[in-house]
């Protein structure tokens, strides 16, 4: 860092002039003491600002040429956060320093008075010699967190002595109580004068350095820097099965040398920065990846067979077997290791086999660094196929290709033949049930290899799921051996899928004879059921309803049938018919 430590002396003489100016940057020193509480020949000021770092040696045993008290400042201003260092970059106090220029500034430009100093007015300042005391120093950044006096209060007084001014003033950024204070003196003052007393920690504080260690997770930890610490990456989320461990030791004077000469800590597997102004230091791993290699060892196949292209049809996942051998690296390690170890089918559910395979995959375990692999050739057992065996016709395979949508776990195929001639709306015959069939993963297509016997010049369909969710034709086809079988292209035009709803429709519309799964059966009841309470309800509730309006009805004509209420005690006028002879003798 560039030297950029300014120094200034001035004082009353017996106005206030500056007598000498060297690198000094902003306002200069101010036209202010405190000698008059002041009970020894020199005290300190010291200003921690935004911008600048000053200290100030007053001197009090000094009388102007008019021969009244006075005083003469030397003041050495420094960036902000920084701090005096020799030419080996050991750290110099700035009292030490300002006692060599009141030194030289008493031999060549003051003279003494009995117990006074005057200026030597036939002297002049040389700027040169004065410039020469501190062209040997440089300025390091300061460690930690630090004090600002941004306050407006009156100075604070701080009492030194026996020469423990320097010790005090290189703690005093430490000392965030001071932050309110315009200024801070040090030295011997009179009784009269309030003292501001610094605490043992306070007097013996030194800079704090906090390790934040990041975490693989994003956290972080932190570790106090006292003497020296040494940092395990596998104490911080990287695991030693997946990651080689990173050792980063640092040791606290270390970490200020670099950070003071702006040299960088290099550590390998680890990335090491500074945050001088917060105190701490920044540690990131970048630990190299652990390496596994696993070897495959497959059983079952025949001393016809050629060992190693049955290797080339093996899979596990996106992870192709055919060298003999596998590697995984990092965390790869672990999640497989635990996925094997919490499911011992989880090996059985990722290996797969090609298509045009002539294995089936019956065991798989792994041991160490070894993954053994029992295989066997695919069977031709027939399923249910008692009628169909009858027949005497040869076994064939069906290969049952299918988008992995439509066969995302284990489920449930039948193979329906329908005899040349007949409708396949009412007639079934020779239907095989394969249940739970575990579909082989190749690619995006999974693929169920099935046995059965075709009966002669019958239509062939495979459904999948029951109730079905996709069906389709199966093909017949001649094999590269000459021999025929079946394959189902879930590709083709000839493919219906059935919706969600077309599926909760075909729970009702099965038939004697097919097959339903229990949950479908018994949700078939379950429904049945519910439509016949909710039919109950609307009965019950519809009969409430119209009974309300029957007795409404009949309140109404009711009313209209009674007769005329009359007065209470008046007889109802009566009405007398008469015969004409009887009206003929009256008149």
């Amino acid at each position: 860092m560039a030297n950029l430590i300014g120094l200034q002396i001035a004082g009353r003489d017996p106005g206030y002039t500056t007598f000498l100016s060297i690198d000094w940057s902003g306002e200069r020193l101010a036209d202010s003491s405190d000698r008059a509480l002041s009970t020894g020949d020199v005290y300190h000021t010291v200003k921690f600002e935004r911008e600048y770092w000053t200290y100030e040696s007053v001197v009090c045993n000094f009388l102007g040429s008019d021969n009244r008290e006075a005083f003469i400042k030397i003041g050495l201003r420094l960036p902000a956060r920084t701090v005096l260092a020799d030419a080996a970059g050991r750290e110099v106090s700035p009292v030490d320093i300002l006692a060599k220029i009141r030194s030289v500034l008493a031999d060549n430009n003051l003279k003494r008075r009995a117990d006074r100093y005057v200026l030597d007015s036939a002297k002049t300042f040389d700027s040169a010699v004065y410039k020469s005391l501190i062209t040997g120093l440089t300025i390091r950044p300061f460690w930690g967190p630090a004090l600002c006096m941004d306050g407006d209060r009156s100075p604070a007084y701080i009492l030194a002595e026996n020469g423990t001014a320097a010790s005090i003033i290189g703690r005093l950024p430490m000392c965030m109580r001071l932050g309110e204070a315009s200024a801070v003196n040090v030295g011997q003052f009179r009784p009269e004068v309030p003292l501001f007393a610094m605490t043992s920690a306070e007097l013996d504080a030194a800079p704090r350095i906090t390790v934040v260690a990041a975490c693989k997770d994003g956290s972080d930890k932190e570790v106090e820097l006292a003497s020296a610490v040494v940092l395990n990456s596998s104490d911080y989320g990287y695991a030693s099965d997946a990651y080689k461990n990173v050792a980063v030791e640092l040791s606290r004077g270390e970490v200020l040398e670099a950070y003071a000469s702006g040299r960088a800590i290099e550590r390998r597997g680890a990335t090491v920065k500074f945050d001088g102004n917060s105190g701490e230091v920044l540690v990131a791993f970048s630990p190299e990846l652990c390496r596994k290699n696993i070897m495959v060892e497959l059983e079952g196949i025949a001393a016809s067979d050629n060992k190693a292209a049955v290797m080339c049809e093996l899979s596990l996942g996106d992870i192709s077997l055919s060298p003999g051998t596998f590697q995984l690296e990092g965390e790869r390690i672990t999640q497989f290791e635990s996925a094997v170890n919490s499911d011992r089918k989880w090996l059985l559910k990722h290996l797969r086999l090609k298509p045009a395979s002539a294995y089936r995959i019956v065991d798989a375990a792994l041991s160490g660094d070894t993954l053994r692999i029992v295989l066997a050739p695919l069977s031709v057992a027939v399923p249910n196929g008692g009628k169909m065996a009858e027949s005497g016709t040869a076994v064939l395979s069906m290969l049952v290709p299918l988008s992995a949508k439509w066969a995302e776990k284990p489920c449930p195929v039948e193979i329906r033949q329908t005899p040349a001639g007949h409708n396949p709306e009412c007639v079934r015959v020779c239907s095989d049930y394969y249940p739970e069939v575990m579909f082989e993963q190749n690619d995006d297509v999974r693929v169920a290899r099935l046995s059965f016997v075709p009966s002669p010049s019958s239509r062939v369909e495979v459904f999948v799921g029951v109730p079905c969710r996709v069906s389709t034709e199966a093909l017949q086809e001649a094999s590269s051996a000459g021999a025929e079988r079946y394959t189902a292209d879930f590709g083709g035009g000839s493919v219906v899928k059935n919706s969600a709803f077309a599926r909760f429709c075909g729970v009702f519309a099965f038939r004697d004879g097919e097959r339903l799964p229990v949950s479908w059966f018994a949700l078939r009841i379950f429904v049945i059921t519910l439509i016949a309470v909710i039919i109950l309800l609307g009965g019950m509730l519809a009969g409430w309803y119209y009974s309300d309006g029957i007795d409404a009805a009949i309140g109404t004509t009711s009313e209209a049938v009674q007769p005329e209420a009359a007065d209470c005690g008046k007889q109802a006028p009566v009405l007398e018919l008469k015969s004409n002879a009887e009206s003929d003798e009256s008149a």
